[in-house]
């Protein structure tokens, strides 16, 4: 999935108010959904209706968030360069952080106050036919009122401020993450890491990316590269990463050594044996990612060399 197809399942689902709205808390531990009840007023006279208020409300976050035209949408795998920008996340056998929305049945367990301890988040639900979009929003825990803070937790009432009885957690108009089909959209990578696992995906996309470096027969050290991405910190699986989807892969391996070879950027770079790379050292493994990514770009006009960890597919010259 792509911005334009992202925005356009966004426009098909608010072309009019036809559609089904539903709230659900998603629960810690064994992730399920509890159905939010809101109130809904007297319907005869559309009065006090707080359900609709927060479907409108969610409803014109998610038109006036995910498709303005000025926001950037990126793969999951280009997470590394840390931009601010819309991230998709593309769930499958190996991680679904959200297969929950799925399975979702009817009838379905009613969310309580004795619940309060084990909500994640909220979960909104869009429905129009067979287009299902979710609008997930994260509850923080200093965000819910506990009896055991050092201090009460008050509300008005009749301009007299009075102790708040009952527990609550507050919803806002936020959208932590967008779910259509198996396409997570969200610009808040630190909580997909500290709350959905996303370390894991990471991860499994760096080894699919050394796979496929081991599939090209480049290396002849491929350990130097599962070593690389065992360190502690995620940040070099990040940066391996990024080259799982990357159009160097399609070319050959002699095609690749004849580049290395014969370009000036990275003559003398490598140590070659028998037409493979033999890496010594991370800074080589560096390298050879900068090589494979295609980070280094020339400009045309003035023929300057530029290293950019952003990059965006050019339209064809006509």
């Amino acid at each position: 999935m792509n911005k334009e197809e992202i925005i356009q399942n966004i426009n098909n689902m608010f072309t009019n108010k036809e559609y089904m709205f539903d709230a659900y808390v998603l629960t810690k531990g064994e992730a399920l959904l509890k159905k939010l009840i809101l109130d809904e007023g007297n319907p005869t006279i559309d009065s006090g209706n707080f359900k609709k208020s927060i479907q409108n409300s969610i409803e014109e976050l998610i038109i006036d968030k995910f498709t303005n035209e000025n926001v950037d949408y990126s793969s999951a795998e280009n997470i590394a360069d840390n931009q601010k920008k819309f991230y998709i996340i593309n769930q499958d056998s190996l991680y679904q952080p959200f297969s929950v929305v799925k399975e979702t049945f009817e009838p379905i367990d009613r969310f309580k106050t004795q619940d309060i301890d084990k909500a994640l988040g909220i979960l909104f639900k869009y429905k129009r036919g067979d287009l299902c979009m979710w609008a997930y929003q994260h509850i923080y825990p200093t965000s819910i009122p506990s009896p055991k803070n050092k201090f009460w937790s008050i509300q008005k009432h009749n301009d007299i401020f009075i102790e708040m009885k009952e527990v609550i957690f507050p919803i806002l108009k936020k959208i932590d993450i967008l779910i259509i089909g198996d396409n997570i959209i969200t610009s808040n990578i630190s909580l997909m890491e500290r709350s959905f696992k996303f370390q894991g995906f990471i991860k499994s996309k760096a080894e699919q990316s050394i796979q496929k470096i081991e599939t090209l027969n480049l290396v002849s050290n491929i350990d130097k590269l599962t070593e690389y991405i065992g360190r502690s910190k995620l940040i070099y699986s990040k940066r391996m990463m990024r080259i799982s989807s990357s159009k160097v892969l399609d070319k050959t391996s002699q095609e690749l050594i004849n580049s290395v070879e014969s370009l000036p950027r990275w003559k003398g770079k490598f140590n070659i044996q028998d037409n493979k790379i033999v890496l010594s050292t991370y800074k080589e493994v560096e390298s050879l990612i900068d090589l494979l990514d295609e980070t280094y770009t020339r400009s045309d006009v003035t023929g300057h060399e530029y290293k950019t960890d952003v990059k965006k597919l050019a339209e064809p010259v006509a």
